[in-house]
């Protein structure tokens, strides 16, 4: 991205986004639209932190945009789908719970140097495990390599570059019944036979 570049975060069919976006390109801006209302079933977000590179995506069925910089981030109105029609309905609640956390940590680590218009809270940020790993990043602690993302080809290439054994770590601990039966999700290892189909994941 230029210096000049803004990403608008809004939803699909919002009058105002365009509005505001065309008077913004009329003065020479460039501005990016990214519909944060078609995660996490129509577009996914990652974000990939190595020992010296972070590389972060947005893709949907048209664009994919990689390692954005905009100068300034016009946090407009961020939501997201909450139909999990690919899950059973006893792990809608954690899948909910990981998806909000997931967000609330994603949009800030996106551009953690831009001018936000409509910042989110430093009180949300501090207890987010994702904007914790971008604060050690910059501090110069090491951390392990790590992915965050929905998107199931990034994150089976992940796995498999590192042979096959990771950490899946979910967001917030969380728990759920089914048929009787409480389920629980904690730290574990993952190889790539342990993941659900695509569109589960």
């Amino acid at each position: 991205m230029s210096q000049s570049e803004i990403l608008a975060l809004g939803i699909a069919g919002d009058v105002h986004l365009h509005a505001v976006q065309s008077a913004l390109e009329r003065m020479g801006g460039k501005v990016q639209l990214w519909f944060t209302s078609d995660f996490p079933s129509r577009a996914t977000e990652t974000v990939e932190y190595s020992q010296s590179n972070k590389r972060s995506a947005l893709r949907d069925v048209e664009t994919t945009k990689t390692d954005l910089h905009p100068t300034a981030v016009w946090n407009r109105r961020v939501t997201y789908d909450r139909r999990h029609y690919a899950l059973a309905s006893e792990d809608c609640e954690f899948a909910e719970i990981e998806c909000h956390k997931f967000r609330e940590g994603f949009l800030r680590s996106l551009a953690p140097d831009s001018f936000w218009v409509n910042p989110r809270s430093a009180a949300v940020n501090s207890e987010n495990k994702l904007w914790q790993h971008e604060v050690a990043r910059t501090l110069g602690i090491r951390t392990p390599c790590s992915l965050y993302s929905n998107d199931p080809e990034e994150i089976r290439r992940f796995i498999r570059a590192h042979g096959d054994q990771v950490v899946y770590k979910p967001f917030l601990g969380a728990g759920w019944s089914e048929e009787g039966t409480k389920w629980g999700c904690y730290t574990s290892l993952c190889t790539e036979a342990d993941l659900p189909e695509d569109r589960i994941l």
